[in-house]
């Protein structure tokens, strides 16, 4: 059970968590004509101030706890050093409500996968080679469960953002985020780092749409860079997590 959990949770992962107080092509398929270019902006770049009263809605979005919304996911990576070289790349869909989650992954590389996680109060189950596995503890996905939502909350001050402008993104008039200080990037396997581009897209309410990054870091004899975009939807729901009809129930 732990192999597959573990897969599921690559892309997350992959996404970054922020340490404290420090501080992508569609997942939908949309080709890249349709998405905004990424500039390459740097921690010390020229611009507005950092922080203001739409930074603050987002970074409270992003932040609320619990936090419920859906979000798409396309990331790629690449490792050097140590052993081998590996290169990731993967797409993840999940709704989120709370403590509830339902998911579903697919990786082209290292290995191709494609599963499936559905974790309700305390019973998770994951599906893999069209065949259901579960219910599990809680506890066995837990540490996974806060990569994730570690990973999606992605900044943790409001001065680490700063708006740029607003412009039209496949048809709607968003508001620009780019970074205004170092925002850190870390994995669970140790590695340490930074989002070296980290562009993000609101709206009016300064809820999240888009999110387009790169990242490098290391921890001392493997380095890692990659690209990660997420797409936002239903912040905030209503999102209710069901148990899919195709998982074996227990006999009466």
């Amino acid at each position: 059970m732990r192999k597959p959990i573990a897969a599921l949770f690559l892309v997350a992962i992959l996404a970054g968590c922020n340490a404290a107080s420090s501080s992508p092509t569609p997942a939908g398929g949309s080709s890249a004509a349709a998405s905004p270019s990424s500039p390459g902006n740097a921690a010390a770049s020229p611009g507005p101030a950092a922080g203001g009263p739409l930074v603050e809605k987002t970074v409270a979005i992003l932040t609320a706890d619990p936090f419920v919304g859906h979000v798409e996911q396309h990331a790629t990576a690449s490792t050097t050093g140590g052993s081998a070289a590996t290169t990731v790349d993967a797409t993840l869909s999940i709704d989120v409500d709370g403590d509830d989650i339902a998911g579903h992954v697919e990786a082209k590389s290292p290995t191709p996968t494609s599963l499936d996680l559905v974790v309700i109060g305390d019973s998770a189950y994951v599906k893999q080679a069209g065949t259901w596995t579960g219910p599990v503890p809680r506890s066995v996905v837990a540490e996974s469960l806060a990569s994730l939502r570690a990973a999606f909350a992605l900044v943790t001050s409001a001065s680490q953002l700063r708006e740029v402008g607003v412009e039209p993104i496949e048809g709607q008039q968003l508001h620009h985020l780019t970074k205004a200080a170092t925002i850190p990037y870390s994995t669970s396997a140790g590695a340490q780092g930074e989002y070296d581009v980290f562009d993000l897209w609101v709206d009016d309410a300064g809820t999240p749409v888009l999110l387009r990054a790169t990242f490098s870091g290391g921890n001392g004899t493997v380095t890692l860079s990659g690209t990660t975009e997420l797409r936002f939807s239903k912040m905030g729901g209503p999102i209710t997590i069901v148990l899919p009809a195709d998982v074996p129930r227990p006999s009466a």
